[in-house]
């Protein structure tokens, strides 16, 4: 009977400084800055009816995204935190449509607070943590992922689009 080689170690991938960072917060930072100059200068959007109701329906739209990704990391035993070593690749719930969920999620709530707050500069800074999480966070993440799970990791990446 030959000794079992041990199983090769996934490579590491290096967290940069800006991981630091939680990504929620690159959608709250916008959020706050916005609500201040919506004090200084209103750029209303809606009449505030319609505002409300649209906003409270997008919110509820993000109740797909973001509580049931966490619930299914906790059922599966494995990390939800970006820097951290995975053991399981989740598939299913959110994870069908799309490979980055959570995020999907931060701007369909980010879209819903814009409602909300019946005010168009939110939409003036969406684009800046759209394009930091999709250039820097996801693809980061998607490295680690590819160095734990490699082949596997592949396949889901091209069957299940990145945003939806």
């Amino acid at each position: 009977m030959q000794p079992l080689e041990p199983s090769p170690q996934p490579a590491r991938v290096r967290r940069p400084w800006w991981m630091l960072l939680p990504p929620p917060m690159l959608f709250a930072l916008p959020l706050v800055v916005s609500a201040q100059l919506r004090g200084l200068a209103p750029l209303e959007m809606l009449p505030r009816e319609y505002g409300l109701a649209l906003g409270i329906g997008v919110l509820g739209l993000a109740l797909f995204f973001i509580p049931t990704a966490p619930i299914l990391f906790a059922i599966h035993r494995t990390t939800i935190v970006p820097h951290g070593t995975a053991r399981k690749l989740i598939e299913r719930g959110p994870y069908r449509v799309s490979r980055n969920p959570m995020y999907v999620g931060l701007v369909v709530v980010y879209l819903g607070v814009t409602l909300l707050l019946d005010s168009a500069w939110p939409l003036m800074f969406l684009a800046l943590p759209v394009w930091f999480t999709h250039a820097k966070t996801i693809p980061y993440e998607e490295r680690v992922l590819e160095g734990v799970f490699g082949e596997e990791y592949r396949e889901y990446a091209r069957r299940v689009p990145r945003w939806i």
